[in-house]
């Protein structure tokens, strides 16, 4: 809907994801309320937390940021590189008003680099074991960006495919 996500008459709640699987996020967004006379209810100060099964672990710190225009979306980027199956934005403070709203988030799953030397052949296998540690389905699509480096002219410009 148009409204998002917002607290019950307080200034502070919690917003969180629970996943089939533990997943590596570390970039998440957030769209304020496309609403100007809500304005002050945008988040303010907030942690995005990660649960480890026993507690949550803070894995971000936003505090006093600055207003929001309506509609308008901010990222955020972080290190992790531990798999959590519940994330959470603990929301402190609003813009100054008597709610908490959020219109979106979004989350934005790790990069999976994996370098791949010493082919013999035009082609290679990346097993299912290989897929399950990096955090992927086996069998699910697969998009990579492949490069050719060479010792002279460093690494060249992407192939990207979907397979």
């Amino acid at each position: 809907n148009d409204h998002g996500w917002y607290t019950n008459a307080v200034g502070t709640g919690l917003l969180a994801i629970v996943l089939p699987v533990g997943l590596v996020i570390t970039r998440y967004s957030i769209k304020a309320l496309n609403r100007t006379d809500e304005v002050l209810y945008n988040v303010k100060t907030w942690t995005f937390e990660g649960w480890d099964g026993s507690a949550w672990v803070v894995l971000d710190t936003q505090t006093n940021v600055s207003a929001w225009t309506a509609s308008e979306t901010r990222v955020y980027t972080f290190a992790n590189s531990t798999a959590y199956i519940k994330y959470r934005v603990n929301v402190s403070a609003s813009q100054g008003g008597a709610y908490v709203a959020i219109q979106q988030l979004k989350h934005f799953l790790a990069p999976v680099v994996r370098t791949i030397t010493g082919l013999t052949s035009p082609t290679t296998l990346y097993t299912a074991a290989e897929q399950t540690a990096d955090g992927l389905t086996p069998g699910d699509p697969v998009s990579v960006n492949i490069y050719q480096i060479s010792s002279t002219v460093g690494r060249g410009y992407a192939g990207a495919k979907t397979i």
